[in-house]
C-alpha cells in the first residue's frame, strides 16, 4: 500500500500538495473577543462558499481577495444590512480540488487559496481575523464539516494520501463492495477515529473561536465500523455531552456527498441536536407547485411538531427551501420535474421551461419567489438562507459538486431582490 504513494505521476501533484511540514503560526491577539451566544429562535443564517462567494468581479473587491476570508470579512456590512447574525461557511478544511470541499484530505488544516494572495498572512491568521470581525458585530461563525469521507479511495488503484497512509484498516470501513476509488467512508465510531473528531472539534472552538458545527452526511454518524446500526452511537453522544462544545450550535444535515442523497433517519438528539429540516422543503415546495396540502404546510409553519417534540423546540428546525445542492430559487420556479435532471426537486415552471422573456411568466415566478420567501417569515420558522437568495440567479449547471470548486455560468434573469 505504501508502495502507491507518489508513484502515478498524473496524481502525484495533490498527493504533493497535501505533504508538508507545520509552520509556528504567530500568535493572535483575541483580546475582547466573546461568542455572541445568539439564541436558537434568534438565529438568522446564511450560507457561503467563501471560495467562490466573492470570487467575481461584481463583489467589487480587489483581486487579491477574491475568493477569501479576506474577502468574507469585506462583506460583513452587506451582512448586517440582510439583518444576518450567523454564517455558515461550506467546508474548509484542505480539500482535494478536483472532489470538491466534501472530501477533504485531513480535519486540522485550512484551504491554502482562502488567504490573502499578497498579505503575508496564512489562511489561519486571516480566518481568525474574520471571526474576530464578525463577533465584534454580533455576528456567529459556523461550519460545515464532513467527517465521514476523505478524499482518498479505497480501491485497489487508490493512493495513500493521507489516513491510508497511516493505518488504512483503522481508519476506514474495509467492504469490497464498498471499495471507492473516489472517496473513502470512515469509521467515525471507532474509538481512534471518535477521538481525532472530537480533536478537531476542539481545535476549531478554541483555536478559531467557532461558535457551531454542520455535520454533513449526519447519518453515518450512527453507523458502526461495519455500517451496522447503533442504537446510541457513542461519537454522537459524545459531542452532545462534552463539555467543551456544551455553548456551541450542533446541528444534523443527512445529506450524503457520495452519492449526492438525503438519508432520512430519526437522529438521535439528546435535546441538544439541531436538524436540518428536508421535510419544511418538502412540503412548502409541494404547497406552492398546487398540490393543495394544507394540513403538511400548516405542521411546518407550525415548528413541525411531529419532528421536533419537547423538550426541544422548533428553533432547532433548520428550515430551508434551497440549499447548495440542487435547483437554486430560480431555478426551482423556472424548471419542472418533467426530466431525470430535476427528479424530485418538487419545482414548477409556471407556465414554460427554462429562461423566458414572457412578461406573464416572469410575473408568476417572481410572485412564487416572494412565496417562498415569505415562507421565512413565520414566527416558528427558523431562517437560514443561502447565498444568492438576496438576488435571483439563474444556475445553468445542476451538478451540485462543481459548485464548491469552479465558477459556474451565472445568469441574471430578473431583479428580485427581497422587497
Amino acid at each position: 500500500m505504501i508502495n502507491n504513494l507518489i508513484l502515478d505521476q498524473c496524481e502525484s501533484a495533490s498527493t504533493v500538495k497535501c505533504l508538508g511540514c507545520l509552520l509556528k503560526e504567530p500568535p493572535f491577539d483575541w483580546n475582547g473577543d466573546t461568542h455572541p451566544q445568539i439564541p436558537m429562535e434568534k438565529l438568522v443564517v446564511y450560507r457561503l462558499n467563501v471560495g467562490q462567494y466573492t470570487n467575481n468581479k461584481s463583489s467589487g473587491l480587489a483581486t487579491n481577495v477574491l475568493g477569501t476570508f479576506a474577502g468574507v470579512s469585506k462583506k460583513l456590512q452587506h451582512f448586517i444590512t440582510l439583518g444576518v447574525n450567523a454564517v455558515l461557511l461550506e467546508p474548509i478544511f484542505f480539500f482535494d480540488e478536483k472532489k470538491g470541499p466534501y472530501f477533504p484530505y485531513n480535519f486540522f488544516s485550512l484551504m491554502n487559496t482562502y488567504k490573502d494572495i499578497d498579505e503575508n498572512k496564512s489562511a489561519a491568521y486571516s480566518m481568525k481575523e474574520m471571526v474576530k470581525a464578525f463577533h465584534a458585530h454580533g455576528i456567529e461563525v459556523l461550519l460545515e464539516v464532513a467527517f465521514t469521507s476523505t478524499c482518498e479511495g479505497t480501491g485497489p488503484e487508490s493512493q495513500a494520501k493521507s489516513f491510508r497512509g497511516i493505518d488504512e484498516s483503522s481508519y476506514y470501513i474495509s467492504d469490497r463492495m464498498l471499495d471507492s476509488e473516489t472517496c473513502g467512508a470512515l469509521k467515525c465510531n471507532d474509538p481512534i477515529v471518535q477521538q481525532m473528531i472530537m480533536d478537531s472539534l476542539h481545535y476549531w472552538v478554541v483555536e478559531f473561536h467557532v461558535d457551531g458545527f454542520c455535520f454533513i452526511d449526519s447519518s453515518s454518524l450512527l453507523q458502526g465500523p461495519n455500517r451496522e446500526p447503533l442504537s446510541r452511537p457513542p461519537l454522537v453522544e459524545a459531542i452532545a455531552f462534552d463539555p467543551l462544545l456544551s455553548k456551541t450550535k450542533i446541528i444534523s444535515d443527512c445529506w450524503s456527498p457520495p452519492d449526492l442523497t438525503n438519508n432520512d433517519v430519526v437522529f438521535p438528539h439528546w435535546n441538544r441536536w439541531a436538524e436540518m429540516n428536508r421535510k419544511f422543503c418538502q412540503d412548502v415546495r409541494n404547497f406552492l407547485r398546487g398540490e393543495g396540502l394544507l394540513s403538511d404546510l400548516a405542521t411546518r409553519l407550525c415548528g413541525s411538531g411531529d419532528i421536533f417534540k419537547a423538550p426541544r423546540c422548533p428553533a432547532y428546525s433548520f428550515n430551508y427551501v434551497t440549499k447548495n445542492v440542487g435547483l437554486t430559487l430560480v431555478d426551482l420556479v423556472s424548471f419542472s420535474e418533467n426530466s431525470t435532471e430535476h427528479a424530485s426537486e418538487l419545482s414548477w415552471n409556471c407556465g414554460e421551461e427554462g429562461p423566458t422573456d414572457k412578461y406573464s411568466v416572469l410575473e408568476i415566478r417572481l410572485r412564487q419567489v416572494r412565496n417562498f420567501c415569505l415562507s421565512y417569515s413565520f414566527h416558528w420558522v427558523f431562517l437560514f438562507l443561502l447565498w444568492g437568495m438576496n438576488a435571483a440567479t439563474l444556475l445553468v449547471v445542476y451538478h451540485p459538486m462543481a459548485r464548491g470548486c469552479q465558477l459556474i455560468g451565472e445568469i441574471i434573469v430578473l431583479d428580485m431582490a427581497y422587497k
